[in-house]
């Protein structure tokens, strides 16, 4: 029979073991982690400087025509497709169709390819109005008073691959993109029309504004519908005018846009991997020398996210895709460069986070760089607030929504949800405002 001896732990070696840990620990370290701050704060900086710069450049002034100079200069009307997918919105489908039918575009060079699915059982009143309500196969067409219409039923992949399975359809020389929750102001086509035909341009961003009612306008329950117009209004008015004035380069914002058929053709049409589609294709676009141009007038009127975790669930597909479009940003930094403030910015914040982690002996010097980052950034708002005023008030909070977001995407990144693809709206809790 074997006796067991038992071992004691020795409290001393132990202790000694720590001090020899801890000696490495400081003094390797603190070097480590200064150069981590130098090197993150430097990089985050100056990403906050660049957009700085941005903010206080001089504004570039867009052209502007009336209505009856647009149809001057064009010599001809080209056929323009509109594809408007659609899954559980019935009635913001419905005003959508409207706004398409009120159009002072000739109204038989109007396509509308309504890309759908099967399951949706809130469009039944919407094909009646387009007259598709008997068809049930890709393709199959009716009108809309002069208007011709067809149906496309998607695979249930998310809107990049309901976009190609409608481009099938397309017939026209234009391609617009517009979503269920947007309302066309009436000469939205033939603004955007006319500078695509008289112009030296490729894709056309319409300027995009936020559907405001009085609840919205004032209450703090309506905060973060007002940062959404926030957003927008700082991209359309400020953001996307001074980028294209000093880099010569815009890039269109998921609906309210329009492309020459030929260029989505050579280009392959949609990513359908891809969790911000229209990004996707804009960096494409950029790196093949097509161009882009957002314009001022004739906005585009949409639905906001009135949702807090629909919201969310949006912020985080596009930080998620913005994360994933990094690589083909510094593929091509000759010509995408005023990008990479925007693109990188979710990266620079998840180095500057992570300074007190990282440099527990070093945190004064993390707390002096995240000081000076903060201080640009506060600049960069102050100046924008006292460019454009009170519009501008409610940033901070989707500033802080993508701060959140940001961690959401990075962790389905990790778990290999890279290119999941959500909706951003459900039926239930969508309250239809009109315009």
């Amino acid at each position: 029979m074997k006796i067991m001896q038992v071992q004691y732990i020795d409290l001393n070696q132990i202790q000694t073991l720590l001090k020899v840990i801890n000696v490495e620990y400081q003094s390797y370290l603190p070097k480590w982690a200064m150069i981590y701050i130098a090197a993150t704060g430097t990089i985050a900086s100056l990403l906050a400087a660049v957009e700085l710069a941005i903010f206080v450049s001089p504004m570039n002034s867009t052209n502007k025509y009336n209505v009856d100079d647009l149809k001057k200069k064009l010599s001809y009307y080209p056929l323009v497709s509109i594809i408007l997918p659609s899954y559980k919105e019935g009635d913001l489908l419905k005003r959508a169709l409207k706004s398409i039918n009120e159009q002072t575009y000739p109204h038989n060079k109007i396509e509308v390819i309504l890309a759908v699915e099967k399951d949706d059982n809130t469009i039944d009143k919407a094909l009646d109005i387009v007259g598709l309500s008997n068809c049930k196969e890709n393709c199959c067409s009716s009108s809309m008073g002069d208007i011709k219409t067809k149906i496309v039923y998607g695979k249930g992949n998310g809107k990049p691959s309901a976009l190609n399975e409608a481009l099938k359809c397309v017939e026209g020389e234009i391609i617009g993109v517009l979503d269920a929750d947007d309302i066309l102001t009436k000469n939205a086509i033939i603004t955007a029309v006319s500078y695509l035909v008289n112009q030296d341009i490729d894709a056309i961003q319409l300027p995009r504004e936020v559907i405001l009612d009085k609840e919205s306008k004032k209450t703090f329950k309506g905060a973060h519908i007002r940062a959404q117009e926030a957003e927008m209004f700082l991209y359309t008015k400020l953001l996307a005018p001074v980028m294209e004035k000093l880099s010569g380069i815009s890039w269109v914002m998921g609906s309210g846009y329009f492309v020459k058929k030929d260029v989505l053709n050579k280009l392959g049409g949609w990513e359908e991997k891809a969790a911000t589609e229209d990004l996707d294709l804009s960096i494409r676009m950029i790196a093949s020398g097509y161009k882009i141009k957002v314009i001022s007038e004739s906005p585009v009127y949409t639905e906001p996210v009135r949702n807090y975790s629909q919201l969310i669930t949006q912020k985080e597909r596009w930080v998620r895709g913005m994360l994933l479009l990094v690589p083909k940003v510094l593929r091509h930094p000759r010509k995408s460069w005023p990008l990479l403030s925007i693109y990188l910015m979710p990266i620079a914040e998840y180095a500057t986070i992570l300074w007190p982690i990282m440099a527990p002996y070093a945190l004064k010097y993390a707390i002096i760089a995240f000081f000076i980052e903060f201080l640009i950034g506060f600049a960069s708002y102050y100046t924008i607030y006292k460019r454009v005023g009170k519009t501008i008030r409610p940033l901070p909070i989707i500033l802080a929504i993508y701060g959140i977001t940001s961690w959401i995407a990075l962790a389905k990144l990790v778990i290999g949800r890279a290119h999941e693809w959500k909706g951003t709206r459900l039926t239930k809790g969508i309250k239809v405002s009109k315009k």
